[in-house]
């Protein structure tokens, strides 16, 4: 887009500054730069002359229709993600996993769960097979940024995926028949490891889907039923990063 437009990196200052403080945080990332854009107006007491031109897209970019509450964005939004219906075209949520992957590639996602995978790994013993499992795995390229950086450092892995859409469990195992994994389509806390419990599991942005209260929930299954657990949810600056346990 901005070689399209011929702009300048200054031109995207605040994108860049939002990117580089917070990471992607997926559609309320717009939010976060129109909150930089009329501050620098209000610095500058120019409001009445900025001209901003705003190009976004997620999965719920719904901003100019949330409440006044949101939009000072003190407040979490409780309306349901357009991406939770269930009446998705599954050639839409294919298309939406593939720019999930190239996202995640590009900004840092995936980093940033590798950054949770190798701190635990700290001090453990490589040479037993590990097994991480996923829940709400989308189409499966967390997975596959993990399995990669398993094999370059010869450690033994192997997978669960979990997803409540079928669709998705179906589009990962097409993808990536080459991991190591088993994809279960469920939810989460329907699912018995039985004797099998993962050495991690590990959630990535998949807790704005849910209220406070589910989301104590999913941290209290994780932590029931694994070694380790491992939290990635950037939807907030105070939530920006990884929690570990």
């Amino acid at each position: 887009m901005q070689k399209v437009y011929n702009l300048a990196d200054g031109d995207l200052q605040h994108s860049y500054d939002v990117l580089k403080r917070y990471g992607n945080m997926s559609s309320p990332t717009i939010l976060f730069v129109l909150k930089e854009m009329l501050e620098e107006c209000r610095l500058n007491n120019t409001r009445a002359s900025c001209n901003y031109l705003v190009l976004h897209s997620g999965p719920d970019s719904r901003w100019k229709h949330s409440p006044p509450a949101m939009r000072k964005f003190d407040k979490r939004s409780y309306q349901p993600e357009l991406l939770d219906k269930d009446d998705i075209p599954f050639a839409d949520i294919r298309q939406n996993m593939k720019e999930l992957n190239t996202i995640n590639t590009l900004l840092g996602g995936h980093a940033i769960t590798l950054k949770g995978i190798k701190k635990l790994l700290q001090g453990s013993d490589k040479k037993q097979p590990l097994h991480i499992c996923e829940i709400g795995c989308g189409g499966g390229d967390n997975l596959q940024a993990i399995y990669r950086w398993c094999s370059k450092n010869n450690i033994a892995v192997k997978f669960t995926g979990i997803d409540i859409k079928i669709t998705c469990i179906e589009f990962a195992a097409e993808q990536y028949p080459e991991l190591p994994a088993e994809w279960i389509a469920s939810d989460y806390a329907d699912v018995d490891f039985k004797n099998d419990k993962p050495d991690i599991i590990f959630n990535s942005l998949f807790c704005h889907h849910f209220p406070e209260a589910k989301i104590l929930h999913i941290l209290h299954w994780m932590q029931m039923n694994s070694r380790h657990w491992l939290f990635h949810q950037r939807s907030s600056p105070a939530l920006d990063g990884v929690l570990f346990y």
